[in-house]
């Protein structure tokens, strides 16, 4: 099942005076201004708008005890937790997911919601969003007017826009004649904060991972309405925990055409540590983790690449660009 969806997009050009702040003013007491539109001091520690969407999606929240979350991650961690065992049409796949991720009530409401991108200076992008804020990124945009193809691009752990643009090949993307939108993640760092961040989201019956891949999708729409890209040439690019969301994004939605990541993962614990929890831990994703490094159970084309690009970002730049031309 394809979410189509129709956004309005504003784009600023060289002539139109830069728009407004979109964030609010910063509190008067606080000498740290606010770095992000969201209002935070980073986007490592931006969690206040997950924390605002537990409130907001308490409808459709499946919430677990305590003991039930520490009794689940153990089952993970002793491998003794059941995994999908017969192989699932992709049909099947993507309703597992969705119904494991908690997705299905925001895919329903992003259906047919108009969210607005405004494109600032420099590429500067906002996307609006009543579920998950103001997601912020980069745009990139090949030279000319004709139609292109659009890459949504994912940074790894503790890596920001600009180094996704200039080390794993966002810029060659660009080059190769890509509209390429890096998102910014936020509370991405990898670190205690984003780990009790995905506890707290599972606690109140949603996961980190799960909203990660929702606002890939958001950011795949609002590419895909910009008056310079097709809309039925949208790709994924993915590096570290950007690929682990790639990889459930291309499974969720079967629009995209292609897909170049350079990791995996079982969406359990990290390491062998009874309870431990990463912003990628989803006990009830887990069990369909195998199907996921099954690159036909997607209608996207994949490209798997060594983790970190060691051989250089050239093989999947030409194959992104090769899927997604005219």
């Amino acid at each position: 099942m394809k979410y189509a969806l129709a956004l309005a997009v504003v784009v600023i050009g060289c002539g139109t005076p830069a728009p407004e702040p979109v964030a609010p003013p910063p509190d008067p007491t606080d000498e740290t201004p606010a770095s992000n539109a969201s209002g935070c001091p980073s986007d490592d520690v931006c969690v206040a708008p997950y924390e605002a969407f537990i409130g907001k999606a308490a409808a459709f929240a499946r919430p677990v005890t305590d003991a039930a979350l520490t009794e689940q991650l153990a089952a993970i961690t002793a491998a003794n937790t059941n995994t999908v065992q017969e192989r699932p049409t992709p049909e099947a796949l993507r309703a597992g997911l969705i119904d494991a991720a908690n997705l299905g009530p925001l895919l329903a409401d992003l259906a047919p919601r108009s969210p607005v991108m405004t494109v600032g200076e420099g590429g500067a992008v906002i996307i609006e969003d009543p579920w998950i804020g103001l997601l912020e990124g980069l745009l990139l945009l090949p030279p000319g007017g004709d139609p292109v193809g659009g890459v949504v691009a994912h940074p790894g752990h503790g890596e920001t826009a600009e180094q996704h643009i200039a080390q794993r090949g966002g810029r060659e993307l660009a080059d190769a004649g890509l509209a390429v939108l890096v998102v910014r993640p936020r509370a991405h760092a990898g670190d205690e904060v984003s780990a009790a961040l995905a506890r707290t989201l599972l606690l109140a019956g949603h996961s980190l991972v799960g909203l990660r891949t929702y606002e890939v999708l958001v950011a795949a729409r609002a590419l895909g309405a910009h008056p310079r890209v097709d809309p039925a040439r949208i790709g994924l690019h993915g590096h570290s925990g950007g690929s682990v969301v790639g990889h459930l994004a291309v499974r969720v939605d079967d629009s995209f055409v292609a897909f170049v990541g350079d990791l995996m993962s079982t969406y359990g614990v990290p390491g062998a540590e009874s309870g431990a929890i990463s912003d990628e831990t989803s006990p009830l994703l887990y069990p369909w983790h195998p199907w996921l490094e099954e690159p036909t159970t997607t209608a996207a084309a994949i490209h798997a690449e060594e983790y970190g690009f060691p051989a250089g970002v050239g093989a999947g730049v030409q194959f992104l660009a090769g899927r997604l031309a005219p």
